[in-house]
């Protein structure tokens, strides 16, 4: 008989944020080879039967990754495009203020406990010296 075959494309994306370092394409090229039967048998017994009632196997090919623009990953304020990387950029004065802001707020967290601890276990003691007419002092 003869042979049919379709090309579905199919766009894997995944955020990694090393360590270790990960091989993401032969990942997903090994976890469908490892599983291409149960692939197989979902495709056939799933929703669309009559589009994969007769398939017999699957083949990976891997494509070249795409990698997101900036445009993707930044969002813009007050006309200011902000990405990710430009808070680890020591070039960049945001790595500093961003640097700057995590500071202060740590050091407003410490005096607040600070503070607070100081209310809370501080007694309040005072000592009262008063004159008496024959000149001796009582406490």
């Amino acid at each position: 008989g003869s042979s049919v075959s379709i090309n579905i494309v199919t766009t894997i994306t995944g955020l990694h944020l090393p360590p270790p370092e990960i091989d993401f394409p032969t990942l997903v090229v090994d976890s469908i080879d490892s599983n291409g039967a149960k692939l197989i048998d979902k495709l056939k017994n799933g929703a669309n039967t009559d589009y994969f009632g007769n398939a017999k196997e699957i083949e990976v090919r891997l494509s070249e990754p795409r990698t997101p623009d900036k445009s993707e990953r930044s969002c813009t304020f007050e006309g200011i495009e902000i990405y990710p990387e430009m808070f680890l950029d020591p070039n960049c004065p945001l790595m500093y203020v961003g640097i700057a802001s995590l500071l202060v707020v740590a050091i407003l967290c410490m005096l607040s406990i600070f503070c607070i601890y100081r209310i809370k276990h501080t007694t309040h003691r005072r000592q009262y010296n008063v004159t008496t007419t024959s000149g001796r002092y009582l406490t």
